[in-house]
């Protein structure tokens, strides 16, 4: 069935397209462009601080068997974002499983020095399984639950690139990692809410989040 917000989203920017800009730079340093960024080199160097110490293969982390995480640190295209779905869709054995997701993203920060001069800076914001409930969470029985979920990650980051146009002091330049969070229907109760749910799994994943948390410190 499909849910009545996500459809709305999905409708709101049916015919809009994401905007996936190329630059030339090296295979391990592409991710998922949403704007030019103002000082490229810069930019590519925010993205290898960000991806360091991070595996390039994808990472299943699953402590309690009934809600695993699914990381892909390398995100270049729609299409790995569609592989990334795919493959947990297939990990679940096509059982139903309820799905949320966010995204690693890389932030350009606009200031102006004591003389008014620019100062172009890099950051970026990990995906994290604790503000993963900004997007609406998608129950998975069917391959079509699976397609409807891969047109609402479009119009999410669709809206991304609108929100961003409007913002010049601070903009999410770049998509760059993709975190799935899962939440196995079959092994949970009958009525139990979303937020139940992520309270109820939140301490296992505690010391995880944790780790991914402190690594965001580098600026560029």
């Amino acid at each position: 069935m499909q849910n009545q917000e996500m459809a709305q989203k999905i409708r709101k920017y049916k015919g809009q397209h994401v905007d996936e800009i190329e630059i030339e730079t090296s295979h391990d340093d592409q991710t998922l462009l949403l704007f030019p960024s103002v000082d490229e080199v810069k930019f590519i160097d925010g993205v290898r601080c960000a991806r360091k110490g991070f595996q390039r293969k994808r990472e299943i982390v699953d402590v309690d068997d009934v809600s695993p995480i699914y990381y892909d640190n390398y995100i270049d295209s729609l299409d790995s974002i569609d592989k990334h779905v795919e493959f947990v869709y297939s990990e679940q054995g096509h059982k139903a499983f309820k799905i949320l997701f966010n995204f690693g993203v890389i932030i350009e920060e606009l200031e102006h020095d004591k003389n008014g001069q620019e100062i172009i800076t890099y950051k970026y914001r990990l995906p994290r399984e604790d503000t993963a409930q900004t997007h609406i969470p998608k129950n998975i029985q069917s391959n079509d639950d699976i397609e409807e979920n891969k047109q609402y990650i479009r119009a999410e980051i669709i809206e991304m690139q609108n929100f961003n146009l409007e913002n010049t002091m601070q903009r999410q330049v770049a998509i760059y990692y993709m975190m799935i969070k899962v939440f196995k229907l079959q092994m949970t109760v009958d009525g139990t809410s979303m937020q139940e749910l992520i309270q109820k799994h939140w301490e296992g994943h505690r010391q995880i989040l944790f780790k991914i948390m402190v690594s965001t410190t580098c600026v560029i």
